[in-house]
Order: structure tokens, then C-alpha cells, then sequence
């Protein structure tokens, strides 16, 4: 196929979006929009005749770690290359840093598995698409997360997660402060979807603090569709969510390329950022 891999601006976000909305990702306009304005991420598309068919982006901390997602390509045009050429293109330009990192799917794995990729651990999609009201002992000091506390969680981010990542925290906060709670050293924060509302980060170094955080944001919630994305290691939250009627969707595999010496602290995390962010 005659196609150019380039790199996409603002201008080609509604075909972005058409692609992802296709495919039942929840990923909005503003997600989108984040990755296209960040001078330090890099967002390039398959352009077929002035249409744009595929995308990968990576987003990219410090200057040290890229993380890659959004590979996508239109459904009719599958099975042609297109995917495997977008992965390569966006590899190349990010290869030299010290770790990339992404989420696979199922479907996705084993080509990132031939481009020297390796497994970390394992994520759960946990979804309901009817939330309904439950019980659970309400602590009073689950507060909300205000400006002033937003230095004390970014820079917990960064312990957790393994790198500084404000621009999207920041962001987050700013869009959805009505998701963002926290008590002492545990914060949970979320956004809106395309199809469902969405929690996380959720940092915790206590079980206790990651329920209490969590049913604050999904009291919310009842009555609407609502997914999270949890690491399989937290079996008992899994359990607790399962009790409250979420499923499991599907799995993700976060893997890394190059080193993973930015791996953070996976034991305090109950719910990640999402596939498309880390």
C-alpha cells in the first residue's frame, strides 16, 4: 500500500477519533488532544490518500521513558502491515531512550514480543455497565484533593509510578477534580470516557485507605457504566470489586523494552493510569 507515515497535529484529530470510536476504545477528544499538544510526545499516523487509517503514539517522561499506545488500525485494512510498520516507526524514534514501556493486549502481544519486548506483570479490565449502589464503610477522612495538595501527589506519582509524569497528572486534576480524593498518603484520581467513567491512579500503602478512596469515587457513579484497570496482584480489591457486580473484560500485559529500571513501586498500585498512559 501507498501510504505515509507522518507525524499527526491537531488537525487530525476528528480522523483520531473516528478510528478509536470504530473500535470501541474509550479514549475522548481531550485524551487526544493531550497527546497532540505535548511538545514531548510523539503521535504519528498511517495516511492512505489523504486518510488517516492507523495510529501510535508515545508518550514520553523525562526524557528517560517512553510509553507507548493508541496503536490502532482501521478494521477493513488489517492484516496488511499497516500495524506493524506504525509500531516500528514509533520503536525507532523512541529506542534510544532508556525504557519503553506499553500495555499489550492479548491480540497485540505477540508482536511486541518479536520487536524484543518482555513481560513486567499482568492488568485486569474491570467493568460495569450499570453501577449499583452498594455498601461500604465511609471513612471521614477521605477528602477531597485540593491545588495546594497537588505538589505532595505529584511527586508521590513519580515514587510509584517510577518517572515524573505532572503534565498528564496536572491535567487530570484540572478536567476531573470531582474524581480526585485522597487520605494522608493515598490518592485516587479519574477522568470521563467515550463509554465509560474511569478511576485511576490509585495509589495506596493500605488496603483500607484503596476501598475507602475507591467507593468514595464510585458512589458517585451508580447508575452509570464504569471500568477500571487493576493488576492482577491485588486479589483481594479484585474480589471486593467483583462483589460490587464489575467483570472482567479482558487483560492487559505491561511489558517493557530496553531496561526496566524505572519500575517504581507496583506493590502500592491498585489501579493504573490506563493502557494509553501507564
Amino acid at each position: 500500500m501507498d501510504l505515509n507515515i507522518r507525524q499527526l497535529n491537531l488537525a487530525d484529530l476528528n480522523n483520531a477519533m473516528r478510528l478509536s470510536e470504530a473500535e470501541g476504545w474509550n479514549q475522548t477528544e481531550k485524551d487526544w488532544r493531550m497527546v497532540l499538544t505535548n511538545p514531548d510526545d510523539i503521535c504519528i499516523g498511517a495516511d492512505y490518500g489523504g486518510r488517516i487509517v492507523g495510529t501510535s503514539n508515545a508518550v514520553v517522561y523525562e526524557g528517560k521513558i517512553a510509553w507507548i499506545g493508541m496503536v490502532l488500525v482501521e478494521r477493513g485494512l488489517r492484516r496488511q502491515g499497516i500495524g506493524r510498520r506504525l509500531f516500528d516507526s514509533i520503536l525507532g524514534k523512541v529506542s534510544g531512550l532508556r525504557s519503553v514501556k506499553l500495555d499489550a493486549t492479548p491480540a497485540g502481544q505477540p508482536l511486541y514480543e518479536k520487536f524484543g519486548f518482555s513481560e513486567e506483570y499482568m492488568i485486569d479490565r474491570m467493568i460495569n455497565m450499570n453501577l449499583a449502589d452498594f455498601d461500604i464503610n465511609y471513612r471521614a477522612d477521605v477528602k477531597p484533593v485540593s491545588e495546594k495538595d497537588l505538589p505532595f501527589i505529584l511527586q508521590d506519582d513519580r515514587k510509584i509510578f517510577g518517572t515524573d509524569r505532572s503534565f498528564i497528572i496536572r491535567n487530570l486534576f484540572k478536567d476531573y477534580p470531582e474524581k480526585a480524593f485522597s487520605i494522608d498518603d493515598s490518592f485516587i484520581l479519574g477522568r470521563s470516557g467515550k463509554i465509560f467513567h474511569y478511576a485511576g491512579p490509585l495509589y495506596s500503602s493500605s488496603p483500607e485507605h484503596a476501598y475507602a478512596l475507591t467507593g468514595h469515587v464510585l458512589k458517585q457513579l451508580v447508575g452509570q457504566p464504569v471500568a477500571l484497570d487493576v493488576p492482577q496482584s491485588k486479589k483481594e480489591f479484585r474480589r471486593w470489586l467483583e462483589s460490587i457486580g464489575f467483570t472482567k473484560q479482558r487483560h492487559f500485559t505491561r511489558m517493557y523494552f530496553n531496561s526496566n529500571e524505572f519500575r517504581g513501586m507496583p506493590e502500592q498500585q491498585y489501579l493504573i493510569l490506563g493502557p494509553e498512559f501507564g
